[in-house]
């Protein structure tokens, strides 16, 4: 008796449950990549949205009343922490100085000398070298400053003396003080201004008796800025007298700037020569809406002392009414947008205001920085926006002004790259 039919019903029966397990097979494993790439789908970092920021923007303040120049010589003003000068008048080009000259020297010497506040460094005596000084300086016609032979004098007195009354005499006294000569004093001049870049500007002495000590008004600006930040220098300037006891009743000195202690006038050293004319290297202190300002400026070229003063205080009081309140941004301000790639938007706005006090026509710049955010709600962080003015930056952070939907689950599955 054969049993091959019954082998065959064994293959059979196998091939049928083989073929019944293939389709389930397929199915787990679709089943284990579907889950595979939902996860992957759903846990995969989103791609970045796109914040974009409106344009910088610059908005100049308004214009104010314009400058009251003088009517005679040149002139520009400036202020201190601003870089450069506000605005300038007739020629800004090299010109002789005068003893305006003489900050340049007091500056020079400071450097080779230095004082900290409050004190009135080394001793100096007189010389008969010193009393050959006077002498020239007299015969020359040129301003003069009491010297004793033997008298002891600080580096502070002697730098009265030459700031209040103008002493030319105490300028060469100063420089061969510190320097030893002349010749020496001149190098290291040029070189103290070329570290400062006031390369408009020239000595040749230590007075500016001689015409050929030229600067610009710019540079003076600037140098004037250098003496207000001095912390000797700029009490100095700022004295309508000081007393030198060891010279006797000629120590007793008075300051030739007759604006010192009006108008917030705080200094800083007139000058006169024929070729120069009437000449005030000046700095006020006046309060424009709650902030301090500190205004630095030069005149040149006055016909006599007496306009130049009247002058130098119309230029101040049409300077300072130049300054005013400026908006720098406001609440809600539109700053930019965020836009997701699956389609959500949300404007961007600034969540505070910013004001400062700015010259005429300063450029305001508005330079947004924004998150990339992928959702948030509406009042969000959504990064700053730096407002700068006069060389000065001030950040304000900005939100969101509207929901920023996330991405869906369907947005998520369909968009796997």
């Amino acid at each position: 008796m054969t049993q091959f039919p019954l082998r065959r019903d064994r293959k059979s029966r196998a091939r049928s449950r083989a073929l019944l397990r293939a389709p389930l097979a397929i199915a787990i494993v679709v089943a284990v990549l579907a889950a595979c790439y939902g996860g992957y789908a759903l846990l995969r970092p989103l791609p970045a949205s796109a914040a974009t920021p409106a344009a910088t923007l610059a908005t100049p303040t308004s214009a104010k009343e314009p400058i009251a120049w003088p009517a005679n010589g040149v002139a520009a003003v400036g202020e201190v922490g601003y870089d450069g000068v506000l605005a300038s008048h007739g020629s800004q080009e090299r010109t002789s100085i005068a003893s305006m000259t003489k900050t340049i020297t007091a500056l020079v010497v400071l450097e080779k000398l230095p004082l900290a506040k409050g004190e009135s460094g080394p001793t100096y005596t007189f010389t008969e070298t010193d009393q050959k000084i006077y002498q020239d300086t007299v015969a020359e016609g040129g301003s003069r400053a009491p010297v004793v032979v033997g008298a002891q004098v600080t580096e502070r007195q002697l730098l009265e003396g030459l700031m209040l009354p103008s002493g030319n005499n105490y300028a060469i006294t100063l420089a061969n003080w510190a320097y030893g000569s002349m010749e020496n004093f001149l190098p290291a001049a040029r070189a103290w201004l070329d570290k400062h870049g006031l390369t408009d500007t020239v000595l040749a002495d230590a007075s500016g008796i001689n015409p050929a000590s030229q600067s610009s008004p710019p540079n003076l600006v600037e140098i004037a800025k250098l003496v207000l930040a001095h912390p000797v220098l700029s009490t100095v300037v700022s004295e309508k007298t000081a007393s030198i006891p060891a010279l006797g009743e000629a120590g007793n000195l008075k300051n030739t700037n007759d604006l010192l202690g009006t108008g917030g006038v705080i200094g800083i050293k007139t000058g006169t020569t024929i070729v120069a004319g009437a000449c005030l290297m000046f700095a006020a202190e006046r309060e424009v809406a709650g902030k301090k300002i500190t205004v630095v400026g030069v005149v040149i070229g006055a016909p006599t002392h007496e306009e130049l003063f009247a002058s130098v205080s119309k230029l101040l009081d049409s300077t300072y009414a130049a300054f005013g309140k400026a908006t720098l941004i406001k609440k809600g301000d539109p700053v930019g947008y965020i836009q997701t790639p699956w389609g959500s938007h949300a404007n961007v706005v600034a969540t505070e205001d910013a004001t400062a006090v700015v010259w005429r026509d300063s450029p305001i710049t508005r330079k947004a920085s924004i998150d990339p955010l992928a959702s948030g709600k509406q009042g969000d962080p959504a990064g700053k926006i730096t407002v700068t003015e006069n060389g000065v930056s001030a950040e304000v952070p900005v939100a969101l002004a509207d929901d920023l939907d996330g991405a869906s689950i369907w947005w998520r599955l369909t968009n796997p790259m």
